[in-house]
């Protein structure tokens, strides 16, 4: 063979051990090849593949060179950037550890080479057989072929890892790093190359064998459950590439690739590759990603800043992501609202007050893994200054699999904690992150999660309260006659966690007092006199009469909205000791425990009774204080976060 190769094979290599003395064999032994040398990139090797280079070097034929190189990397991306600059061949061609080329392969790869006159070309082989913990053919399509469309990238790796390419397209095109093992390096490569003009080819009646791990599966699924591979790719910004003709690939490879494959039976090493006949149906994504990732960006337009939620009800985390919008706008933001689920939105009117409003979900109906892909992908196009997710499983999910790509500050809100029997508080999502990304900040609404959420294991988590903004007209009574009943208000949603049944419960065991109801609550079936049923909650605004206190009967809250604006109407709060209630509340009662019913109205009512036997030593003035300083600071602080 020649001194100076033409073509540089290299050979990245981990733990593969035996694997990577057949990968090396079936570069040793190419059929007709033109000129060429072994580079094998060493990432943190065992000893035992240490052994088996020593063992593929002295099996090598006379005037072969292979050459190990020795890195510590951890990374793929960086192992096949080492590789490119010890390459001294015209061209590389990439292969795994743990995979097996086709006898012929460096020969056809050359051969179709020969035919560009420039070096902007990538080429793969165009059937993988797939062994080990699956067994099946795949084709591969190149960027002209018919059966190709540039939109599956969204969800799909066109091609293997193993490219062939003139070593000055590596050159301009390295590899990203991708920090791990788990890692699509080769798909970065792809779209990177692809999105710059850059054609990709496959080579007829070629073939690598690819070993599969157990757990291993498809880019579409991988996407969601492994964290921080995706990054920025040109190519997305695209908005009118091609929609291809797609046929399914039926059966065998063509006899003269089936062949290639006996030979590595009987040449590359004692292992049989079970050859499963049958129908192998390539599976694409539905236009609808592409599009809905194309509509979301353009939605946004040129705003730096969004804001995640679910839907926005009558509730304390949409009011919250209301306020959230409208201190980025008085701190000279543009700011856009994505709703991402369907509702009837009684607060849209005035969420586009404050932001732009994108009712995403109503377009179209979508499975709710397309939904993730085409939010994933235009989060990450829209390099965002800020995205701010609240109430949102959606937006949870992209910051378990990508938050260091979804913008350059990512801020979620968590508010609360509930407990779950043997397994302690959780707050989903929060107690399901393995890690905190460096871009990520967590705000909650009190100072009792806060602690929770940092003696978990999270090291930045602020605390910003709610800013309520009632500024009507008092809801106190002003003087209540000996005769007359106490009267008590509780308003809000009819959820479990919020007790609707408490009040009817307290209004059974205490006939002294009346209770009016406003919210979403199903009356429970009585013959009581002193409890009203008023009609769904809208606004504390929307509230009529006069009460003589407000009841907060929640078995688990954080900072709750309703609370802060019954303060700001001149109403005292009595209420469940959760979150920071205390700080604003008149009486307090402990939340049920162990399920115990009976005590827990026993403790709510002897705290309303204790409260109107003392009454005159409570002091409004204190409590009012601290929740228009959490008004008035609510801005500034939204501001330091985004900061």
């Amino acid at each position: 063979m020649s001194v100076d190769p033409v073509i540089t094979a290299i050979v990245t290599a981990h733990n593969e051990t035996a694997w990577l003395t057949r990968a090396i064999r079936s570069l040793v032994m190419q059929v007709d090849a033109p000129p060429y040398e072994i580079v094998v990139v060493c990432d943190r090797i065992s000893d035992d593949t240490a052994a088996a280079i020593v063992t593929a070097i002295n099996e090598a034929p006379p005037g072969l060179r292979i050459q190990p190189v020795t890195v510590n990397n951890g990374d793929l991306g960086e192992s096949r950037n080492a590789g490119v600059k010890m390459a001294r061949g015209r061209f590389i061609c990439f292969t795994d550890g743990d995979d097996i080329a086709g006898c012929t392969w460096l020969r056809q790869a050359f051969e179709y080479a020969r035919r560009f006159d420039n070096d902007d070309f990538v080429l793969h082989h165009q059937h993988s057989l797939m062994f080990g913990a699956a067994n099946f053919f795949h084709r591969h399509f190149g960027s002209g072929d018919p059966e190709f469309s540039p939109k599956d990238l969204i969800q799909y790796n066109a091609a293997s890892a193993l490219a062939f390419a003139p070593k000055s397209l590596f050159e301009r095109f390295p590899y990203r790093k991708m920090d791990g093992w788990a890692a699509w390096e080769d798909w970065h490569h792809y779209c990177d190359t692809l999105g710059a003009g850059i054609e990709h080819h496959c080579v007829p009646d070629s073939i690598f064998m690819i070993r599969m791990k157990l757990n291993e599966s498809s880019l579409a699924a991988r996407m969601t459950v492994r964290k921080g591979a995706l990054g920025y790719m040109p190519l997305f910004d695209k908005r009118n590439l091609p929609e291809a003709e797609r046929e399914p690939m039926i059966g065998y490879p063509p006899p003269s690739v089936m062949k290639q494959i006996q030979f590595a039976h009987h040449r590359v090493g004692e292992f049989r590759i079970q050859v499963d006949p049958g129908i192998q149906v390539r599976s694409y994504p539905r236009q609808v990603i592409w599009d809905d990732q194309a509509f979301l960006r353009d939605a946004v337009g040129n705003a730096k800043h969004v804001v995640l939620v679910h839907e926005l009800r009558h509730g304390g985390a949409e009011k919250y992501a209301l306020d959230w919008c409208a201190a980025m706008k008085e701190n000279g933001e543009e700011v856009v609202l994505i709703e991402t689920a369907p509702g009837a939105s009684p607060w849209l009117a005035r969420a586009e007050k404050v932001c732009k409003v994108v009712r995403w979900y109503k377009r179209r109906p979508m499975e709710p893994q397309q939904v993730a892909y085409a939010a994933q992908r235009a989060m990450i196009q829209m390099q965002l200054d800020s995205l701010f997710v609240c109430n949102s499983e959606l937006g949870w999910a992209l910051i378990q699999e990508n938050c260091a790509v979804l913008a350059k500050k990512v801020i979620a809100a968590s508010f609360s904690t509930f407990p779950i029997p043997q397994t302690g508080y959780t707050s989903c999502p929060p107690f399901y992150l393995d890690k905190q990304a460096e871009n990520l900040t967590i705000i909650t609404d009190n100072e009792r999660h806060q602690k929770r959420l940092l003696d978990f294991g999270l090291d930045r988590v602020s605390v910003i309260p709610p800013r309520a903004t009632y500024g009507a007209a008092s809801k106190l009574r002003q003087t209540r006659k000996p005769a007359e009943n106490v009267r008590l208000l509780w308003a809000g949603r009819g959820t479990p966690e919020k007790g609707p049944h408490m009040p009817t419960l307290i209004a059974a065991s205490m006939p002294e007092v009346d209770v009016h109801v406003w919210g979403d609550v199903q009356p429970m079936m009585h013959a009581l006199t002193n409890i009203h049923y008023r009609g769904p909650f809208e606004s504390f605004e929307a509230i009529d009469g006069a009460y003589d206190a407000y009841l907060l009967t929640s078995s688990f809250e954080g900072m709750p909205n309703t609370a802060l604006e019954a303060v700001l109407a001149g109403l005292p709060v009595i209420g469940t000791d959760v979150g920071d209630v205390r700080k604003v509340a008149g009486a307090l009662f402990p939340p049920p425990l162990s399920g115990d019913l009976q005590k827990h109205v026993g403790d709510a009512c002897k705290a309303i009774a204790g409260f109107f036997a003392e009454r005159g030593r409570y002091d409004h003035a204190p409590v009012l204080a601290i929740v228009e300083e959490w008004r008035q600071s609510f801005a500034k602080r939204v501001k330091e976060i985004i900061a």
